[in-house]
């Protein structure tokens, strides 16, 4: 990606400001169309992460078609950086310390494009997503690991190094 021009996002907003997303198209397309179709992967952690969504905006934000222009293909986390040396995919989204491997101690095989807060500023990282029927049918069950992912957000908060915030950044999610 770095040989046809995309930098990372930062740089297009410098450069171009309000013309970044347009200016970020025309090298992201420019780049998309010389790929034979099997060079058209991205990777993902699990289909159902935020992370396959921002893959998919940011792509269709760009004018590339998520769903019909590349596969997004899930991968774990310690197999990405092995997979783009290979040309099994080309991109992947990951959280830390997933997308710095590729940037250090791996031959700089990548570069980091975009980092989720600049694309969705306070989004929630985390999410428990549960039936109501479930929750009626199980409270108990329910119970147990909702207390779990609150105490676990205390206890980050509680890190010298943590935000306090990071406690309210887990959302829990009655559909």
């Amino acid at each position: 990606m770095w040989d046809f021009g995309l930098r990372p996002w930062y740089e297009y907003q410098e450069k171009y400001g309000d013309g970044a997303l347009e200016a970020f198209g025309r090298d992201f397309r420019g780049y998309f169309d010389k790929q034979p179709p099997e060079g058209k992967v991205w990777a993902v952690v699990l289909s159902s992460a935020i992370y396959e969504y921002f893959v998919r905006y940011v792509s269709a934000a760009a004018g590339v078609d998520p769903l019909k222009e590349f596969r997004a293909i899930i991968v774990p986390p310690p197999q990405m950086v092995t997979n783009v040396r290979i040309g099994a995919m080309q991109a992947y989204m990951v959280a830390e310390p997933w997308n710095t491997r590729a940037i250090t101690g791996n031959e700089n095989i990548g570069f980091t494009f975009v980092q989720s807060k600049e694309v969705w500023l306070g989004h929630p990282d985390r999410l428990l997503g549960v039936m109501e029927s479930f929750i009626d049918k199980y409270p108990k069950t329910y119970r147990s690991p909702v207390k779990a992912m609150i105490e676990a957000c205390l206890q980050q908060s509680r890190k010298p190094s943590r935000s306090r915030r990071t406690a309210y950044r887990t959302f829990l999610y009655r559909c």
